[in-house]
């Protein structure tokens, strides 16, 4: 009983040095970064940059992008459309959105639509294969993510269509899924990739004036509201044209950029800017001393391999640490609020010391300066 009292008291010294009083982690980091957006917008000296990517963040394109993919790998590979039926291609569009978050572009030369065509043909073969055993079924998950048309079943074993889960778990690490197709759809005998790319530039070139919804409502609103210097990202020059489309229907002040460098010419102005791999790194570079450079993406992938940017230091309070360059501040938030993010990527994105996961609330008082109530 004494070591019991003893330890609880312990406890309770532990907890009055360290001034946390039982909060979970991702409270802690909240009320952090909190703290630190109250110092730095007291100090006149500081600065704060927002890099902010349009993909997920800004435009929900998982919708845009499925409708892309699948006229893109109806003209590349046109065995894969005699395989669907488009009065009943729901159970696709859904197994591609639950996907999202596995199909990133990490190749500048190609668009993330060549991507979820890739996917979209597999897709369509693993149904095939199946032979319509799986068609028309009521349960929780074949419901959603197997046609619904009864069809005549073919004759044999035939095979089971690939999950959600094991497509995603072996799309890039596990059995690298996604190198192998990417030798399977071979288009006479060569890479795929160029051929899918140069059908999304023709589409591009003849499609309709549609464009993908912004996530919510109130994005206009918070774009117009922020005092600081915003850079707002594409992932590829093929977005670039709707990513300005979609911007200029919230009103915001932007100009379409070709570097970094041109990007910080204009204070009253965001600016649209095509990522590169280096990117991130130049706009560090570029940014003024004291300052604080807070990146919100919808790429788990992208934030990863950003990590690099803090050199030796870990992030302390909210995600915000020292970058390897003197004098200047780095935050990596992944937004969850993005549709093509997961709730597996939601959590390693907590628990890395180098990350953090950006509530839409958090997000809205990082650029308008405003507190608002959860």
């Amino acid at each position: 009983m004494a070591k019991a009292t003893s330890f609880l008291l312990f406890l309770h010294l532990l907890e009055a040095a360290s001034g946390f009083s039982g909060y979970p982690i991702g409270s802690h980091r909240r009320q952090g970064r909190q703290r630190h957006f109250s110092s730095t917008r007291n100090d006149n000296n500081a600065n704060e940059i927002f890099v902010v990517n349009w993909e997920g963040c800004i435009a929900d394109t998982v919708d845009w992008r499925i409708r892309d993919a699948l006229e893109v790998a109806a003209t590349t590979w046109p065995e894969a459309d005699d395989c669907l039926d488009r009065d009943d291609q729901i159970w696709l569009e859904n197994k591609l959105a639950a996907l999202a978050h596995v199909l990133t572009a990490t190749n500048e030369d190609f668009s993330v639509v060549c991507e979820y065509a890739l996917a979209a043909r597999l897709l369509l073969e693993e149904q095939e294969l199946d032979g319509g055993r799986s068609n028309g079924k009521t349960g929780k998950y074949a419901s959603k993510y197997h046609p619904q048309q009864k069809t005549e079943m073919s004759r044999g074993r035939g095979s089971r269509p690939l999950t959600v889960g094991e497509v995603s778990a072996n799309w890039r690490q596990g059995g690298m899924l996604r190198d192998a197709l990417q030798v399977r759809y071979h288009c006479d005998y060569k890479d795929p990739m160029p051929v899918l790319q140069k059908n999304v530039e023709r589409l591009r070139a003849k499609q309709d004036s549609m464009v993908p919804r912004l996530t919510d409502e109130g994005i206009p609103e918070i774009l117009n509201a922020c005092p600081q210097k915003l850079i707002i990202t594409v992932d590829h020059a093929s977005d670039l044209n709707i990513a300005a489309t979609t911007l200029k229907a919230t009103e915001l002040k932007f100009r379409i950029v070709e570097d970094v460098a041109e990007a910080f010419e204009s204070k009253n102005e965001a600016a649209l800017l095509i990522r590169r791999r280096e990117t991130l790194a130049q706009i560090m570079q570029h940014a003024p001393e004291k300052s604080t450079t807070f990146v919100i993406d919808s790429s788990w992938t992208t934030l990863q391999d950003s990590i690099d940017l803090f050199g030796d230091n870990i992030p302390r309070f909210g995600s915000v640490g020292k970058s390897n360059v003197p004098h200047k501040n780095l935050s990596l938030q992944l937004a969850s609020w993005a549709r093509n993010t997961h709730p597996s990527q939601h959590a390693a994105a907590t628990m890395n010391a180098w990350t953090g996961l950006v509530e839409y609330t958090d997000f809205i008082e990082m650029l308008s300066a405003r507190v608002t109530s959860n």
